[in-house]
């Protein structure tokens, strides 16, 4: 089965700075594009400009993808925001595994009084 969306085609528009990308894409792909996914690839890249990315991509893309900026209620918007993090040619986005929700270790309620109280004590 082919994806409605392939991963490689939205990585490199966002790479090489294609503004008109999204614009371009039937109603069926705007559907399957998913920014929080894009975030995670755009970020990951292999390379000497993996830096630019993980900046460009915390600074743009991550900081305004609450609800109350209401950035993810305008999708072209996100993708202009996504191509800016590109640096113009295309990158190796590595396939990073998803995280497990199943599994969630709270350390901070195995904590006893005692001890939350010195940390929150020691850094307010």
């Amino acid at each position: 089965k082919n994806p409605a969306l392939p991963l490689k085609d939205v990585m490199a528009a966002i790479d090489k700075k294609d503004r008109n990308f999204y614009t371009n894409l039937s109603a069926e792909q705007k559907k399957a594009f998913s920014a929080w996914m894009m975030m995670r690839y755009c970020s990951s890249v292999q390379g000497r400009d993996a830096a630019n990315y993980i900046y460009m991509t915390n600074e743009l893309l991550n900081r305004y993808h609450k609800v109350e900026y209401k950035v993810p209620q305008h999708p072209e918007l996100q993708w202009l925001l996504f191509t800016a993090c590109g640096v113009g040619k295309v990158q190796f986005h590595p396939f990073l595994k998803p995280p497990n929700a199943k599994k969630k270790n709270n350390k901070v309620a195995h904590l006893s009084l005692k001890e939350c109280l010195f940390i929150s004590k020691h850094f307010p």
